[in-house]
């Protein structure tokens, strides 16, 4: 992780506290901010407070499902992966998960290496996924300009002029 960088945020969603504990222990080591709920309700409540870069939450959890949370996850935060943990070992709820957006499923106890795995290729995913909402932006920004501006020959030799002449765009 850079230094300057902040630490990617974790939200672990599970109603076992031993299992948000181990969970917790396992990732303490490698600098994530840890942040815990219990329900599907505080972790809806936690999403107004902090915008996790990884989402890990128990499919088997009392009252909304995981798939349902995840769903509303989603729609918050469309980029942010979830990982769900499961003692279930239904192919059909398994496939369900992955069909509605689940980015990976581990299954219980978690293994610690499975963890941390799912966990960096989950926020690769994510980085990319921002990267790309960023450049789309940035095109369309472009690209509303250019309508502004009109489709004539000297506005095109202006903008290949503006090409030469401005600096290279930064990647930040």
């Amino acid at each position: 992780m850079d230094q300057g960088a902040r630490a990617p945020v974790v939200l672990i969603v599970d109603e076992d506290g031993e299992s948000r504990a181990t969970m917790s222990t396992i990732l303490a080591p490698d600098g994530f901010e840890i942040v815990e709920a219990d329900s599907a309700h505080n972790a809806l409540a936690t999403l107004n407070q902090k915008s996790p870069d990884v989402v890990i939450l128990d499919f088997t959890m009392k009252g909304v499902n995981g798939i349902e949370l995840a769903e509303k996850v989603k729609q918050r935060l469309p980029n942010t992966p979830i990982i769900s943990v499961t003692e279930q070992r239904d192919t059909r709820v398994l496939v369900q998960a992955v069909r509605r957006g689940i980015y990976d499923y581990l299954l219980k106890p978690i293994n610690a290496s499975d963890l941390r795995l799912s966990i960096s290729q989950a926020l690769e995913e994510k980085r990319l996924k921002d990267e790309l909402s960023l450049l789309k932006g940035k095109l369309e920004e472009r690209t509303s300009l250019f309508v502004r501006m009109g489709n004539s020959d000297k506005v095109h030799a202006l903008v290949r002029l503006l090409e030469k002449i401005a600096p290279p765009p930064s990647p930040f």
